[in-house]
């Protein structure tokens, strides 16, 4: 059948794809005739020859729907049989068509039919306004409008109009059709009203069954009356109620029934049917349909051996039911056959049991005798230490537990830390063995010196070589005076000559030492520590003057520098080890030779820098001279003072600053 579509002004939102769902939409008894009703009193204001309400499925982007659009209400009036009225009994197959090949309109959507004329052409042909041809008005029903009283996705209005002369006079019958979608909405108002209102009688039994069972203050006596309520909210012919304990469920409590008669064939089978919702931890009803996920062999045995009727077992968690809970009891109701319990009932049960397990588990545990309670918080809390959940936490706290063992009962060596800097333990000193200038250097400072008599730098000697060839030609003069003397026996003047000659004598002596001695030469072997005369080549110096000294290198010593807090802890003869910054993988045991008993300050760096710390000097000699080593290194060193428990090494610094600040 040919169509043509055309667009009316009257327009609504088209409805997002999460409004959308695919649900069939298949209305309640009281929808259908509400929509029936619906459409007959619009095609009579429109006027129209016929509607439909047409669900149609949400259709996923650039999917096709899973299932089909279904007409779901229908109004119709029995007309002729001409070509025309079959074209427009076919009406509605064309708006199914529409819908399954397209999306649902957005707008209100006009389809032309086309029909037969008076010649009895074939039906088919272009449609065309006109007497006689009738058109199909589509109206959108957004899915946020439908309410309670339809559950599906969306839906359209479809109504059949004939005798529109004109595409202008469908304007106006379209917008009396789309009154259809607001009669709609609040049809669903209506519905979730009553849907509401029923929610809250169901609610409300919930809170008088609660409220029956908390007048009691013992577990008895709240087990009883919790089954006895739930037996006459809910037509029960037998409620009981039974705990977890150890692997198998016992019964506590049975709906009017003072006293159970322990291991009847009754109590047994109960029992099981609960075991049987405790394993499964999930709602167990029989009769169950085929596509159910429980099991119910013992439900279906108690019902059929005390029965036959209607049993729905569920189980009693006690925690946040939103986390699944600990089981600890499940709760079974038995009705007649022809009563078996509705989705709404095993809601409404569900709500009692998460409500009431707790109060129950409450007076259950606070009924036992002392020595069950305190045997039960034993239980619970091992169960909660070696149990599955919490496994972070309880890994922290063992860890925790452990590192405080250790910190408290084990031991190891307490340590006082410092710097340390390497001196000689003795220093040679060369001085200037007269007045004189240096004329050459041969050595700086941090020179080693291979052996003693190693020259280190040189004097000049010019005038001390004048005034010995001076000396030496006046005692040669001297010496004639002499033999002179003698060769003219004049006693006295060969005395004074004499007299003269060992004079001379003597200052030729002390010259020659003093020239020997121009060579400066070292005292022994060792370091050059201290002498930097290069740059003064040529400048006098005076008899006694430091020229340089020189340390040996088989003689160092620590020089230790313990901060004032650690000081009382150090003694003379204790041991340790030290590492120097240009060796840090090596170390050398020293022992405690001495402690000085002024203390100094050392480091700050100046404005802006560190504070300068009041030390104490400790001197300590090695136990070995490494090659490696030279006076000045410094480094790190520490001395080991006594064992002590971990905990008091540790918190040593902060004990003693809260003595201080606490004058403790």
């Amino acid at each position: 059948m040919a169509e043509q579509r055309t667009t009316g002004s009257t327009s609504s939102q088209q409805p997002s794809a999460s409004a959308r769902t695919p649900v069939r939409a298949h209305p309640s008894p009281s929808a259908e005739v509400f929509l029936r009703d619906l459409l007959a009193a619009q095609c009579m204001t429109a006027p129209a020859e016929a509607g439909a309400i047409i669900a149609v499925p949400a259709r996923p982007a650039g999917e096709a729907p899973a299932d089909g659009p279904e007409v779901i209400a229908r109004y119709a009036v029995e007309r002729g049989s001409t070509p025309a009225d079959r074209a427009a009994r076919e009406w509605c197959e064309v708006a199914l068509a529409r819908l399954r090949q397209d999306a649902p309109p957005r707008e209100i959507e006009v389809i032309v039919l086309a029909g037969s004329g008076p010649d009895g052409a074939e039906i088919g042909a272009a449609g065309y306004y006109g007497e006689g041809n009738p058109v199909v008005v589509l109206v959108p029903i957004a899915p946020e409008r439908l309410g309670g009283g339809i559950r599906g996705g969306g839906a359209v209005g479809a109504y059949l109009v004939r005798g529109l002369a004109t595409a202008e006079q469908v304007t106006p019958v379209a917008r009396r059709l789309d009154v259809t979608t607001a009669l709609i909405e609040l049809f669903g108002l209506r519905v979730g009203l009553a849907r509401k209102e029923h929610d809250l009688a169901r609610l409300r039994i919930v809170l008088e069954t609660l409220a029956g069972m908390g007048e009691s203050e013992v577990f008895a006596g709240a087990a009883m009356a919790l089954c006895n309520h739930i037996a006459a909210k809910w037509g029960c012919e037998r409620v009981s109620l039974g705990l977890v304990r150890g692997a198998y469920v016992r019964l506590r409590a049975m709906s009017h029934a003072e006293k159970i008669a322990a291991r009847t064939r009754l109590v047994q089978d109960i029992e099981a049917a609960m075991e049987e919702c405790v394993d499964q931890d999930i709602e167990v009803l029989h009769p169950a349909d085929a596509s159910s996920r429980w099991i119910a062999r013992a439900a279906g045995e108690l019902a059929s051996r005390h029965g036959p009727g209607a049993v729905l077992s569920l189980p009693l968690r006690a925690g946040d039911p939103e986390r699944g809970g600990r089981i600890v009891g499940a709760l079974t109701c038995e009705r007649a056959l022809d009563r078996s319990f509705t989705p709404e009932d095993v809601e409404s049960l569900r709500l009692v049991c998460d409500l009431a397990t707790p109060r129950l588990v409450q007076l259950e545990r606070s009924g036992r005798w002392l020595g069950a309670r305190i045997a039960m918080e034993l239980r619970r809390w091992l169960a909660l230490l070696v149990g599955p959940r919490h496994t972070w936490a309880k890994l922290a706290g063992a860890a925790a537990a452990g590192f405080l063992l250790f910190a408290f009962l084990a031991h190891g060596t307490y340590r006082v830390d410092g710097s340390f800097r390497l001196e000689a333990s003795e220093r040679r000193i060369v001085p200037a063995p007269f007045d004189g200038y240096i004329k050459e250097v041969h050595v700086d400072v941090g020179d080693p010196v291979a052996d003693a008599g190693m020259v280190l730098a040189t004097l000049d000697d010019t005038e001390l070589r004048l005034e010995l060839a001076q000396a030496k030609a006046e005692l040669a003069a001297a010496e004639r005076e002499v033999a002179i003397a003698q060769r003219d026996r004049k006693e006295a003047e060969a005395q004074i000559a004499r007299a003269r000659i060992e004079q001379l004598q003597a200052r030729i002596g002390l010259l020659e030492h003093r020239i020997a001695r121009a060579a400066i030469a070292a005292p022994s072997a060792g370091l050059v520590t201290s002498g930097d005369l290069r740059r003064m080549l040529g400048a006098p110096v005076r008899t006694g003057d430091v020229l340089f000294e020189v340390a040996p290198l088989d003689a160092l010593r620590a020089d230790i520098f313990v901060p004032e807090e650690q000081i009382a802890d150090v003694q003379v003869g204790q041991r340790g080890l030290l590492a120097a910054a240009s060796f840090p993988d090596r170390r050398i045991a020293f022992t405690v030779e001495r402690i000085d008993p002024v203390a100094e300050l050392r480091g700050g760096g100046g404005a802006g820098g560190p504070a300068p710390v009041n030390t104490f000097r400790v001197r300590a000699r090695l136990d070995e001279i490494a090659p490696w080593m030279r006076p000045g290194m410094e480094g790190a060193a520490r001395i080991d003072i006594e064992q002590r428990r971990w905990a008091d090494i540790w918190s040593r610094r902060f004990v003693n600053w809260l003595r201080m600040k606490l004058w403790w």
